[in-house]
C-alpha cells in the first residue's frame, strides 16, 4: 500500500485507515449524488439524465415488443415520467 498523508477530523494521518475512510466518504458522496439525480429524473426534471433515461427505456420497450417502434417506446417512457407512474413504481421498492 502506498503511504499517503490525509486529514481526518482535523488530524493528519499517514496511509492505512485514513485511505479507507477517504474512499468510503467519496463513495458515500457519489451515492448521494446518484440518488439526487435519480429523483430529478423521476420528477420529470428536464436535462441530459432524463433524456438518456427516456432513450434507454424507449429502446428497451421496443426490444421487449411493448412498443412498435423506438419512437413509440420513448413516448411511452415519457408518459410514465410525466404522469408519475415511474416515480410511483420506484416508491414501491
Amino acid at each position: 500500500m502506498r503511504e499517503a498523508l490525509f486529514e481526518l477530523d482535523g488530524q493528519r494521518v499517514i496511509g492505512g485507515v485514513a485511505d479507507v475512510v477517504a474512499k468510503e466518504r467519496d463513495v458515500g458522496e457519489a451515492w448521494i449524488r446518484a440518488q439526487q439525480l435519480l429523483l430529478r429524473v423521476l420528477h420529470d426534471e428536464p436535462g441530459p439524465a432524463r433524456d438518456i433515461v427516456l432513450l434507454n427505456t424507449g429502446v428497451a420497450l421496443y426490444a421487449a415488443n411493448v412498443a412498435p417502434s423506438m419512437d413509440a417506446g420513448v413516448a411511452l417512457a415519457c408518459q410514465a415520467l410525466t404522469d408519475g407512474r415511474a416515480l410511483a413504481k420506484m416508491q414501491q421498492f
